[in-house]
Parts: structure tokens; C-alpha cells; sequence
């Protein structure tokens, strides 16, 4: 597949003007639309989510010798080709604050209204047309002629990416709408943890030992860090409902606390208070999972941690006292285990892959062994979870030998081999599931295979990673322009 890389530093992205020449009964109007990425109703720019559209009604004005261009009104619009997008025909009140659906634009007047999407709703690899049919009155009535109805169309794209992080913070984007990879480069040292913002603005965070970051759609070329009060970095990103957690770190790695950012907020929920009492010890690197309570469970090498913050109580305990071994690399949850035999939380550890008993947030919770038909894993280094459509709630684990394991909701201590690294013995590091496609991303090294049942290939080139993946995470933007959109306003960011 062709390849292509970009880099941090340019201008915003490039507006593409579309001008419609609408005629309609005698009555002429020249009416442009402006979009502009990144753009929303709230403010926020640079989110990949967003986007602005303005409508211009004769951008020269009248002109009472040559034209005959007449105010317009009862502006209205329908959508078609995604279902996953909010505008004026679906939230009127939030997608057109300036009122352009209830306004009349006078010759050279303008109003713009915005697009966002509201989530993740196609595979990676995808490119949807967004079509927007907009229709609107011309009062002519000024000639003694009756109002025309004309209608004009556009459209704009939307484009499912995986973002792919190695460890010396390089986030590289891939879509193959575009035939290409790019890559945002960053000065800053090496990355932790990454995730991606799919509830409200399609940000990506990234975060290391020093500070906690946010990337977009902006032409601000120097990474600063969203850290504030208490809050310095962090080993551990994950998001859940409106809401991205970072488990602090102080600099030698012991974490002071677990701190909740709103997505849609923009902001610390609090940055002198946290989720979560510190544990104060060495946090393992992305070992990380939440349950529906929500409880946020942690790991050091050897223990499991219990976060929680009833009635702002904030607190942490040892979870699970008994039956599990070995040092513990990674966690997930998964929320349709159908036993109640067991909780849903997994570990996965030097030793294998683990599954607790059905108590949770508690000490007296124990532990089984998950097994395959061959017996145990062997050592389990990367977890996740698919979390829609019909994949919900299965558990993906890989291991130091490159294996890949499935786990069923309705069968938790059952594990089935789904594939394994081509030739390789190369641990793997982080995983995705992509369940709108069918596709779980795997990184080992350097390398990130698309694995489906019983085979794993190669989906990037090898050489465009220096370093070893760290995180990986699926994430849609709109965009105007097939024809490469970040060639003139990169990822960057938005801090």
C-alpha cells in the first residue's frame, strides 16, 4: 500500500469553498459554502470531530445593475450517507447556536452552522460520503414575483483511522482512503499511554512521566501539557463515558492518585482531588481497567488495586487476595461475562491469564486460571476488549510468544486460539479491536498486524516505526478534502 509521511508545523487545514449557482423561476442567487475542519458549536477548535460550514449568500453583496440577488430564509438541510452525525436537521439547538435555520442572510451576509459526529460507527480503512442537501426561500418578492424554493448540495467525508503511538512519542495516523500513513512528530520524551477522546471530540491524549497531552487538528506547533495542580504525568490513560482517567505519577513512577478529565468539558473534573487515594507505589504501564460501577482497578508488579469514590470518598484497596500468580503485566474488563460465578475482571501475568471470582472491589475476591485446550497460555503481555456490535464483552489476550487468544463472555475460564505473529516470537505490546470491521490490531515490536481467525498480516510498513508501539487507538475525523487534508493543517496539538 502506498505510504506517505507528514509532519508536524504546517497552517490550519485548507478551507474548500464550494460555489453553487442556484437558479430558480427568475430569481438568481450566488450562495458559497466555506467548511473548515475542526471547527465546533462549543468553541473548541482543532477537534478532529467537528466541523464548520458557512453559508454566504452573494459574497459581493447586491449589486442593483448586474445582479439580481435577493435575501434568502427558511434555511434547512437533510443528511444523508452516515448515521453517526449531529447538524442543525438533528440538534438544531446545539448544532446552529447562531440560528441560521430561523435567520434570513441578506445579500452578503453569512451565518455558519457546524457538523459533529457523535462516535465511532465504521471500521478503520473506511472513507464515508457525507452528503448535505441544504434548501432555502429567495425573497424576490421585492419584484412583485412570488419566493422561490432552490436547493444545493455538498459533500464532506468522514474517515475511521488507527492511531498507532511508539514509545519515543511518535503518533503516527493510518487510513487507507488515503493510500497513506502520516505521522505527528513530537519533542517530547518518551510516551506511556495513549487514548482516544470517541464521546465528544475525537482528541487523542498521549501522556509520559512529565505531563499529560492532547492532540487535534491545530496549527500550534509546540506540545504543551494539560497537567495542572496535583497532576503531573501519567502510565495509565483510559477513557470511560464522558470522562478520560489518568492514573499520576510523581517522577520516580509511584502514583498519587487517579484524576478524571472531562472530554467534553475540556477541564479537570479536579486537580487538587482525585478519584482515587494514592497508592504510592510503582504503577505497571498501561495495566488498566474499569467496570460499569465504575470501579478503576490498577496494578503494581505483584498486586491488583481497587479504586473507588463513593459519595466522594475516595479510596483504594487490594483486590483478590488468593489464586493468582506471577507478575502482573496488563488488565481489562469485560461486562457481559455471563456467570456470576466471576466478576468480568482479568489479569494477565507472567504466569497466564487470570479471571476473578464474582467479588469485586474486595480483598476476599479469588482467582482461576483461564486454559485452552492445550492448559495454560503461558505468559500473557497485552489485553483488550471488543466493545460493540456483536463482538461485546470477548476478551482478546496476546503473549510473549506472539500467540493470540479469544475468551467468550459465556464461557470466562474457556480460552480459544485465534492466531498467532507470523515467524515471529516477538512479545506483543498493545491491542485494538475494531469491531465495525472484524480486525483486531496487534503490535509486536515495531510491527502492527491486522489479525482475523487463524491469520495475522502486516498492515504498515515496518519502516515506519524507529521504535516499539506502546498503544494503539481507533478514531474518526471529518475532513473536506480527500486529497491528503493534513497536507496543510497536521495533527498537532491542542494543548
Amino acid at each position: 500500500m502506498k505510504s506517505k509521511l507528514f509532519k508536524l508545523g504546517k497552517s490550519l487545514l485548507a478551507v474548500i469553498i464550494v460555489t453553487l449557482s442556484l437558479v430558480g423561476c427568475g430569481a438568481s442567487n450566488n450562495v458559497t459554502f466555506s467548511t473548515t475542519n475542526g471547527e465546533c458549536a462549543t468553541g473548541q477548535s482543532g477537534a478532529p470531530y467537528c466541523m464548520s460550514v458557512k453559508i454566504q449568500n452573494n459574497n459581493g453583496g447586491q449589486n442593483w445593475i448586474t445582479s439580481t440577488n435577493f435575501p434568502i430564509s427558511d434555511i434547512a438541510m437533510t443528511i444523508s450517507g452516515v448515521g453517526n452525525l449531529q447538524s442543525p436537521a438533528t440538534n438544531q439547538s446545539a448544532m446552529d447556536p447562531n440560528n441560521c435555520t430561523g435567520s434570513t442572510i441578506d445579500p452578503g451576509g453569512s451565518c455558519t452552522f457546524y457538523l459533529q459526529l457523535t462516535g465511532e460507527n465504521f471500521s478503520v480503512e473506511s472513507q464515508e460520503n457525507i452528503d448535505i442537501n441544504v434548501t432555502y426561500t429567495i425573497n424576490d418578492t421585492l419584484f412583485g414575483s412570488s419566493s422561490n424554493t432552490s436547493s444545493s448540495s455538498f459533500t464532506v467525508y468522514e474517515l475511521t483511522n488507527l492511531y498507532v503511538m511508539q514509545n519515543n512519542s511518535n503518533l503516527t495516523i493510518y487510513n487507507s482512503s488515503w493510500n497513506n500513513y502520516g505521522r505527528a512528530e513530537s519533542s517530547n520524551p518518551s510516551a506511556n499511554s495513549l487514548a482516544i477522546d470517541t464521546n465528544s471530540f475525537g482528541l487523542a491524549y498521549f501522556s509520559n512521566n512529565l505531563g499529560i497531552y492532547n492532540y487535534g487538528i491545530s496549527d500550534n506547533l509546540t506540545s504543551s501539557s494539560i497537567s495542572a495542580g496535583n497532576i503531573i504525568g501519567a502510565n495509565n490513560l483510559f477513557t470511560y463515558s464522558s470522562n478520560l482517567y489518568a492514573a499520576n505519577v510523581t517522577s520516580n513512577g509511584s502514583s498519587n492518585g487517579v484524576y478524571s478529565w472531562s472530554l467534553s468539558g475540556e477541564s479537570w473534573n479536579s486537580s487538587s482531588s482525585p478519584v482515587c487515594l494514592p497508592i504510592n507505589t510503582t504503577l505497571v504501564n498501561n495495566a488498566n481497567a474499569i467496570s460499569p460501577t465504575p470501579v478503576t482497578y490498577l496494578a503494581s508488579s505483584s498486586k491488583i488495586y481497587a479504586c473507588t469514590n463513593s459519595t466522594g470518598n475516595p479510596q483504594n484497596t487490594q483486590e483478590g487476595l488468593t489464586g493468582l500468580s506471577g507478575s502482573i503485566n496488563t488488565l481489562a474488563f469485560s461486562t457481559d461475562v455471563t456467570s456470576s460465578s466471576y466478576s468480568g475482571l482479568y489479569a494477565g501475568t507472567s504466569q497466564g491469564l487470570f479471571v476473578e471470582s464474582g467479588v469485586t472491589a474486595s480483598q476476599s475476591a479469588t482467582w482461576s486460571q483461564v486454559t485452552s485446550a492445550d492448559g495454560a497460555l503461558g505468559e500473557i503481555t497485552a489485553l483488550t476488549v471488543a466493545s460493540e456490535s456483536d463482538t461485546e464483552g470477548i476478551i482478546f489476550a496476546g503473549g510473549a510468544d506472539g500467540q493470540i487468544w479469544v475468551v467468550l463472555p459465556e464461557s470466562p475460564t474457556v480460552a480459544q486460539s485465534l492466531a498467532a505473529i507470523p515467524g515471529s516470537q516477538t512479545a506483543i505490546s498493545s491491542m485494538v479491536m475494531d469491531s465495525f470491521g472484524g480486525i483486531l490490531y496487534v503490535s509486536a515490536g515495531n510491527i502492527v498486524y491486522g489479525c482475523s481467525i487463524g491469520d495475522c498480516v502486516s498492515v504498515l510498513n515496518p519502516l515506519a516505526y524507529t521504535n516499539s508501539v506502546i498503544g494503539m487507538g481507533i478514531g474518526s475525523f471529518l475532513t473536506d478534502s480527500l486529497d491528503n487534508p493534513y497536507d496543510n493543517g497536521d495533527l498537532g496539538d491542542d494543548g
